[in-house]
């Protein structure tokens, strides 16, 4: 077998090439493999959030279970309601007669200017 020998002309441009084509490799074989971490992780914590909301299900039943039955819920939202108004009532006389009384004070500071 006779051995061809071919010539390169210039080989430290092909040289440089070749380098910055196994450099560009390199760099896209690195992000793959943060791209691969960043899925991983993605999905582990994806697995995570279902189980806890599996647990949460799971507590809202139990919850569920030991709340009192009402026969006749159409009876507390009323009387919540009428509770609610008395106490937004007596809060507007209460405002009422602490701004008249600030008023007054202020008046009498006016007065001694």
């Amino acid at each position: 077998m006779a051995d061809y020998f071919v010539k390169i002309v210039d080989v430290k441009t092909i040289r440089r090439a070749l380098l910055s084509a196994s450099k560009e490799t390199i760099n896209l074989l690195l992000e793959y493999e943060k791209l691969k971490s960043l899925r991983d992780e993605k999905l582990e914590n994806i697995k995570e959030a279902k189980e806890l909301i599996a647990e949460l299900k799971l507590i809202i039943q139990n919850l569920k279970k030991l709340m009192p039955k009402l026969s006749e819920p159409s009876d507390v939202p009323l009387s919540v309601a009428k509770s609610t108004e008395n106490k937004s009532q007596i809060k507007e006389e209460f405002n009422l007669e602490e701004l008249e009384r600030e008023l007054l004070e202020i008046e009498k500071k006016i007065k001694k200017i």
